[in-house]
């Protein structure tokens, strides 16, 4: 009796052992299938960012000159969104 309790121990470990395997290697693959959006994403945000920062700089610069306020009104909205774009 004490020999089946056993078996069925060490059938249960293989049957995990099995499952375990299997969702590390679906793992694997949706890694994988994954990884080049995981890719285009970032470099869009590494573009909202670099825009966001030029267009903060183009408009602190516009706003040194009292002329073109409606320039910086635009540019900051631009700004703004792109900012929101990247959160």
């Amino acid at each position: 009796m004490q020999n089946t309790g056993n078996q069925y121990r060490l059938q249960k470990i293989s049957e995990i052992q099995k499952q375990l395997e299997a969702e590390k290697e679906k793992r694997t693959q949706l890694g994988e299938k994954y990884k080049k959006r995981v890719k285009a994403v970032d470099a869009i945000d590494y573009i909202l960012a670099s825009s966001i920062v030029g267009l903060s700089i183009l408009g602190i610069g516009l706003l040194t000159t009292i002329i073109a306020a409606p320039a910086v009104i635009t540019t900051e909205t631009i700004t703004m969104a792109a900012e929101c774009c990247s959160y």
